[in-house]
């Protein structure tokens, strides 16, 4: 299971060992195996970027926020990145690739475009999406199904570009939570959001992203704000560790099995590490 830990500045800290940290599942010590620092070579990333109504205003920033973090987070020798559209539907804009030219041009085409039939008006029925309307964890779930399905050597993982305010679809947030911890694709957020519908749901973002063992960044007051914000996300994307444990004995094997990290060596605790872990766990089938 991957986790990472940092220092304040955002720093990955590489010199954990076993007996500085325990695992608790069922608010029981697990046996700690084995905490091997890895590094991510190649990344493959699927970027989704929020088109539906309450973006329309913001969606330049999305585009700004999406092209950035390709120039300054990903490697073209290395990686590849796909980009999709999402409102109530999902549209791949580009398949995975590595001709980052390619990705980019698709995102500046990016807009939300008003439907002649388009409501602004709230949507009664939120398993029906309206035109313009934002099937957030519809949408991921479906990116993460179709993204599981192709075998990789190369770390996955989701950039979410969104308010992450869901008005419409079937899913929860927390179906979207365990199907990506199931799929072992975290998720990333960069939080925008128009002050007109109340800016970026950080709550939301943060809970959905900390659980999947992702993380979440967001504008401190002015747009351009992210943009030193975004490079910090190479660190926890290609830097993390792989724990190896002996889990605790279950009955419900098919349910998440929560667990919790801790940072027990009392030199380590002083330096108030941040830890990003995933919420648990799925046995393998």
């Amino acid at each position: 299971m991957p986790f990472g830990v940092f220092d304040e500045n955002g720093n990955f800290f590489g010199q954990l060992k076993t007996t500085d940290i325990r695992l608790l599942q069922l608010k029981k010590s697990a046996q700690v195996i084995s905490v091997e620092p890895k590094f991510a070579n190649a990344l493959e990333i699927i970027i989704m970027i929020d088109a539906s109504a309450s973006q329309e205003a913001v969606i330049p920033q999305e585009r700004e926020a999406a092209i950035a973090f390709i120039k300054d987070v990903l490697d073209k020798d290395k990686d590849k990145v796909a980009v999709v559209k999402f409102s109530g539907a999902v549209l791949l804009e580009q398949d995975l690739t590595n001709e980052f030219s390619k990705a980019i041009e698709k995102i500046k085409q990016i807009d939300f475009e008003l439907p002649s039939d388009f409501n602004r008006g709230t949507n009664p029925d939120k398993s029906v999406p309206i035109k313009g309307s934002t099937s957030i964890w519809d949408s991921i779930n479906q990116v993460l199904q179709s993204f599981a399905k192709i075998k990789s050597d190369s770390r996955k993982a989701i950039l979410l570009i969104s308010d992450g305010t869901n008005t419409s679809g079937e899913a929860k947030l927390k179906e979207t939570i365990n199907l990506a911890l199931k799929s072992r694709i975290p998720i990333f957020a960069i939080g925008i959001g128009d002050d007109e519908f109340g800016g970026a749901d950080k709550k939301t973002l943060q809970k959905l992203t900390e659980q999947t063992n992702g993380a979440a960044i967001f504008k401190k007051k002015k747009p351009e704000d992210l943009l030193p914000q975004i490079k910090t996300l190479a660190t926890s994307l290609r830097s993390f560790y792989e724990i190896t444990f002996t889990p605790i004995s279950t009955n419900s094997k098919e349910s998440l099995q929560e667990v919790k990290i801790e940072i027990i060596n009392p030199d380590l605790r002083k330096r108030k590490f941040q830890i990003l872990q995933p919420k648990g766990f799925f046995f393998s089938k």
